[in-house]
């Protein structure tokens, strides 16, 4: 499953609902991907107590379901990613991801 996000400057976002963090390389990593190049770009992810667990600021590096060189346990994380595209807009994207192994 995949949430699909479509905007009106030609550009469709997909960002994915779980990762499986077992190292078979397939659904590895969580980021959003269709982009292009945006500005100003931060994801961050955080646990169920609101902790932030990993913050990135470049849209190509996935999350690969770690905090503190150590695989996060199976569960429901929360991600908020916010960026700016190129005519200007900002984008604000909050939802949850599952991680499972």
């Amino acid at each position: 499953n995949q949430f699909v996000s479509f905007y009106p400057n030609n550009f469709n976002v997909f960002i994915p609902s779980a990762i499986t963090v077992n190292g078979d390389l397939l659904n590895d990593g969580f980021k959003i991907e269709g982009l292009g190049e945006v500005l100003d770009f931060k994801m961050d992810i955080f646990n169920r107590w609101g902790e932030k667990i990993h913050m990135s600021n470049d849209p190509k590096k996935a999350w690969d379901g770690t905090y503190q060189g150590a695989y996060v346990p199976d569960g429901v994380y929360t991600y908020l990613i916010e960026f700016k595209y190129f005519d200007g807009k900002s984008y604000t994207f909050r939802g949850t991801l599952t991680v499972l192994r």
